[in-house]
């Protein structure tokens, strides 16, 4: 899928490279790969014409705790019994 979108020219892989540069310094989720490859199709302007603004930084241990508490509700939704 990436290499169909992104090619392998020296040229385009030299951008897709700063579009992942700037994706993570905006503070963007790394995982994020649909959203690059919009931003490398795209560019940064929104629809509307608005550019994408500061956004909360992407911290890890806060992704993980949160998937780890969907895990733990829906393991105790299984485990409950009827009342």
């Amino acid at each position: 899928m990436l290499v169909r979108r992104v090619g392998a020219d020296p040229k385009a892989l030299d951008r897709w490279r700063k579009v992942v540069e700037e994706w993570i310094a905006h503070g963007y989720k790394p995982h994020n790969i649909d959203g690059m490859l919009d931003v490398f199709e795209k560019g940064w302007t929104r629809p509307n014409g608005s550019k994408p603004g500061p956004s909360t930084p992407y911290d890890p241990a806060a992704d993980v705790a949160r998937f780890k508490s969907r895990g733990s509700a829906a393991a105790s939704a299984h485990t409950k019994e009827p009342t």
